[in-house]
């Protein structure tokens, strides 16, 4: 019987050795070695800023797919989309990213090997982003997002090391095309005429200018600039949740039915400047598009006089068009 006791004790303590080692292995295996321990941040060098004004093109692929921006000749500041689609791009992101490049601080640094590629998701990459300068082209990875304390892993492609930095404000690993885009259309800050029309009447239901630091309208009432400026910072905060370039024969139709009948329209102007006046018309709500699923949500498509798009937006997002005079005149 004591014989019997000890053999068990002996197979417990043989299989609690095996999986002990099995556990250290594990352990080594998965477990990140680490290279720079330094408390001084370095900087990564995966752009230099007298190079990032030579960029003509930038590449961003991630799950989503291929997102392919290209700088405008006429313009430096400007960026344009050219795939998925063609279309003004948001230059503030385009900018950021490329800032974002050029000061990458290294929290630790990794050496590339398979297991630390395999945990930092590097291999293949969430994310990268490709960027020319001159004849010189350089890739560079992105894996892991850790999200609580907004760090990412990186690496140049090809390189021996990979580094831990803060992730960049801009989500681009998970990003869509529309995330890329300038969906605010209605930038109406800068302009000191204001006209509203409802249900696609002639005369304007608000019509209201700026003279002399004064908000009046045609009657010489006085408006208060506060709300005025409200209602414009409303609208610039508005953002469309789609965008059409170019629709096809079935959403094209729609969108012919839609504005046989406005739901508003919106004029905007500059006194100090010619030919600035822009339009915007909102046709009817709807609940359904062809080839888009808005989910049973009300949405209006917004059509600019100096754009060619058609834009989606949530009906509720809209509703600093419905105001009234009574609203926002100044007492006297």
């Amino acid at each position: 019987m004591n014989l019997k006791k000890i053999k068990a004790t002996h197979i417990i303590l043989f299989l609690f050795i095996c999986l002990t080692s099995f556990t250290l292995y594990l352990s080594s295996l998965f477990s990140p070695s680490f290279i720079n321990t330094q408390n001084q941040l370095l900087i990564a060098n995966f752009l230099e800023a007298k190079n990032a004004p030579l960029i003509n093109e930038l590449i961003i692929t991630n799950n989503n797919g291929e997102f392919v921006f290209s700088r405008d000749i006429s313009n430096p500041n400007k960026w344009n989309m050219i795939k998925p689609i063609e279309i003004n791009a948001d230059e503030k992101i385009i900018i950021s990213l490329i800032e974002y490049l050029q000061n990458l601080k290294i929290k630790k640094t990794y050496p590339a090997d398979k297991t630390n590629n395999t945990n930092y998701n590097l291999a293949p990459p969430l994310a990268q982003i490709k960027f020319k300068v001159q004849d010189k082209e350089d890739l560079i990875l992105f894996g892991l997002l850790n999200t609580i304390d907004k760090s990412i892993y990186t690496k140049k492609y090809n390189s021996q090391e990979i580094y831990h930095v803060d992730a960049p404000d801009f989500d681009f690993e998970n990003a869509k095309t529309y995330d890329f885009l300038v969906m605010n259309v209605f930038q109406i800050q800068d302009f000191d005429l204001l006209s509203i029309y409802f249900n696609g009447q002639t005369k304007a239901d608000f019509d209201v200018s700026n003279v002399e630091a004064k908000w009046v309208d045609s009657l010489k009432n006085i408006y208060n600039p506060v709300k005025i400026e409200d209602l414009k910072s409303k609208a610039f905060k508005a953002r469309a949740q789609f965008v059409i370039e170019k629709p096809n024969e079935t959403q094209f139709k729609f969108i012919e039915n839609q504005f046989k009948k406005l739901s508003h329209k919106l004029v905007v102007s500059n006194s100090k400047e010619i030919n600035s006046e822009v339009t915007f018309l909102i046709s009817q709500e709807f609940n359904q598009f062809p080839g888009i699923e808005l989910q049973q949500e009300n949405f209006s498509i917004v059509k600019i006089s100096n754009s060619s798009y058609y834009y989606l937006f949530k009906r509720s997002d809209l509703d600093f068009l419905q105001i009234k005079n009574s609203d926002l005149v100044k007492e006297n």
